[in-house]
């Protein structure tokens, strides 16, 4: 038996499965984005609240 489907098989597979990968990762890497910068803003609107008391 060659190997030579197998590698073919694993790599049509890989192949089907990197946009699924890919998109999943780009979503959690923007809400990781937005994440942070949604705290950045929330600290930078209480240091603005404290300097203008």
């Amino acid at each position: 038996m060659s190997a030579l489907p197998t590698i073919f098989a694993v790599g049509r597979q890989m192949t089907l499965d990197f946009p699924r990968y890919f998109l999943n990762s780009l979503s959690e890497a923007s809400y990781l984005l937005l994440s942070a910068l949604n705290g950045i803003g929330w600290m930078v609107g209480k240091v603005n609240k404290n300097l203008q008391n």
